[in-house]
């Protein structure tokens, strides 16, 4: 008999929900490495961090009490540390625009940028096969190809710069090349009085593609550090400068990265690593 009202009672599904309730109103711990690399995400103004958790209220407080230590060990109180989580929010939706919109750029110039390379050999080979008597001037020859007159070799020739004009148009303008673009690149064009200096010109445009290319990797490094500045700075106050390992102390300003579980400061400006760490 007490069996069966054991199992009755531990079958009742009210008494079931009154346990599961309990159980939830109190959560479950988590173990301190997981608690600490959520509670820096946090601090670093994270908001998908505790995602999940919600259930959860023993292991949100884990988390509220690590991210309280981690203000704390920066020397910030719980006002400054509050002012400090707001603007990581901050820092990181902007890091995320500004991650956004370079990607888009660089994917953009990526392709147009190939375009305008293959588009220059292009027009490299119709100019030489145009040009074995007299040069023919770019305008003239762009000319020719919209009203389909003349030499076949002097229409293909403009074909193929009008089209080196659109493809760098868009390589500069991420995309979305405008007519003053266009007209730009063929003024730029209509400087060649031979072969050899448009070639010259032509190959000036190669570079200037492959120099915005390699800035956009500078660009994310930059906005990166920007963004990767101590909690304290976030607060709107200075940071003291520690001394490290050595009786090193990183100058105002200096950017903290780590290698092989060691932190090392650079200097912003030449992002070189100071000496004597």
């Amino acid at each position: 008999m007490l069996s069966c009202v054991v199992e009755c009672i531990a079958g009742d599904p009210e008494v079931i929900a009154n346990e599961t309730n309990a159980r939830t109103k109190k959560g479950t711990e988590i173990d301190p490495d997981t608690v600490d690399a959520i509670a820096q995400r946090v601090a670093q103004g994270d908001t998908r961090a505790v995602i999940g958790l919600g259930r959860n209220p023993a292991a949100i407080v884990q988390i509220q009490k690590r991210t309280a230590e981690i203000f704390k060990e920066q020397g910030l109180d719980h006002e400054a540390g509050a002012k400090a989580i707001l603007g990581n929010i901050a820092d990181q939706a902007g890091r995320m625009t500004a991650e956004r919109t370079q990607a888009g750029i660089a994917s953009k110039l990526a392709v147009y940028g190939r375009n305008v390379d293959n588009a220059i050999g292009v027009a490299e080979a119709a100019s030489a096969a145009a040009n074995r008597t007299e040069f023919t001037p770019v305008n003239k020859a762009i000319n020719a190809w919209k009203t389909n007159t003349g030499d076949p070799k002097i229409v293909a020739l403009g074909q193929s710069l009008n089209t080196l004009t659109n493809e760098y148009a868009r390589a500069i303008g991420s995309g979305h090349g405008t007519v003053h673009d266009k007209e730009q690149a063929e003024t730029q064009l209509n400087q060649a009085r031979s072969h050899a200096q448009l070639v010259a010109i032509m190959n000036v445009m190669r570079q200037e593609i492959q120099m915005t290319k390699k800035s956009m990797p500078e660009a994310r490094q930059e906005m990166r550090e920007l963004y990767s500045r101590p909690a304290a700075q976030s607060a709107g106050q200075t940071v003291p400068a520690a001394p490290i390992a050595g009786g090193f102390a990183p100058p105002p300003g200096a950017i903290p990265r780590q290698y092989n579980g060691k932190t090392y400061y650079y200097d912003p400006q030449t992002k070189t690593p100071y000496p004597g760490q």
